[in-house]
């Protein structure tokens, strides 16, 4: 289960822990308090108003590091459109012409039949009854949202975010895309704005605690691929390292959740001529162990993602997030 991250109010006005939203929400106050983040990040309320107007979740706000937080300090949101989609993915093996072929099936889901199912998956998960208890792969049915964001920074600039939330892991975990696209005809992505964070939380259960790990990808990453249709990003999943004793102790780490952000700026090609602007979702999934020398290139054609050194069939692919705004 999800841990929630609680942020310390500084101010004496509150004078004790409270969930971060909540904190903002009720404090009394011109707006000028100060909150400590999990990276110890102080944040005012404005501060996350304006974040929030950024396109950041508060989920996001909370992990956020001071790096990222200096680099939007002086940003503003002007408008913000934006498209979730909620996935169910299957896998499992088929025998096909005397071998074992992979089978992935993704279906899309209502908001409440998503949250409906991942409560449902997590309950069989945290019971030492069940059969994903023991051997979470089992089965190997998992769930992702996507949601796909278009920012107005003002003077017809634009940041283009992609995020993926993992409720319930997938059986392989190596390096799977993030991205977005959008019409290279019309705009073209600012080089050196692109940003990407990976945060997960993880269960010890050799020490009884529960804590939280990321990594963050600055433009300067080998893990970035440019193309004329916008960014895209390498991303390593991160993977369990537990073991059920002789006794049926349960042992090492387990990764509960995974969550995922990439964005980038564009603008114009000819400031001015267009009245509105699209972006388009991307996220693969690797279905097997790959090695990290492979491309990805973002494309609004095809299955959205051009793959070289490595086999699209490695990939499940997930492209129908679409944002508009009008400008």
């Amino acid at each position: 289960m999800k841990k929630l991250l609680k942020f310390v109010a500084l101010s004496s006005l509150l004078g004790f822990t409270l969930l971060f939203s909540s904190s903002f929400a009720h404090a009394e106050s011109n707006g000028n308090e100060k909150y400590v983040n999990n990276n110890g990040v102080e944040i005012t309320q404005q501060d996350f108003k304006r974040l929030q107007n950024l396109g950041f979740s508060e989920d996001e706000i909370q992990q956020m590091d001071a790096d990222e937080f200096n680099n939007n300090k002086d940003l503003t949101g002007v408008e913000i459109s934006s498209d979730t989609k909620y996935y169910e993915v299957s896998e499992k093996s088929e025998s096909q012409n005397f071998s074992k072929q992979k089978v992935t099936n993704v279906v899309e889901l209502s908001k409440a039949e998503y949250y409906k199912r991942v409560k449902e998956k997590k309950k069989q998960q945290d019971n030492p009854g069940t059969v994903a208890y023991a051997n979470p792969d089992t089965g190997s049915t998992s769930y992702k949202t996507m949601t796909t964001q278009i920012i107005s920074l003002g003077s017809r600039e634009y940041r283009i975010k992609n995020s993926v939330q993992w409720d319930v892991l997938p059986k392989t975990r190596s390096y799977d895309v993030i991205g977005a696209a959008v019409n290279s005809s019309q705009f073209a992505p600012n080089k050196g704005t692109e940003y990407a964070k990976q945060y997960w939380s993880k269960v010890d259960y050799t020490n009884h605690t529960s804590y939280s790990d990321s990594a963050t990808y600055s433009s300067s990453s080998d893990h970035w691929e440019y193309s004329s249709s916008g960014y895209g990003l390498k991303m390593n999943l991160p993977n369990d390292n537990w073991s059920i004793t002789g006794g049926g102790t349960l042992i090492g780490t387990k990764v509960t959740d995974i969550h995922m952000y990439a964005y980038y700026t564009v603008e114009e090609l000819k400031y001015g001529t267009q009245d509105r602007i699209d972006a388009y979702g991307r996220y693969a999934h690797a279905e097997e162990n790959i090695s990290f020398s492979f491309g990805a290139s973002m494309t609004l054609g095809g299955i959205g993602i051009s793959f070289s050194g490595v086999s699209s069939e490695s990939f499940s692919v997930q492209r129908n997030t679409q944002a508009t705004l009008y400008i």
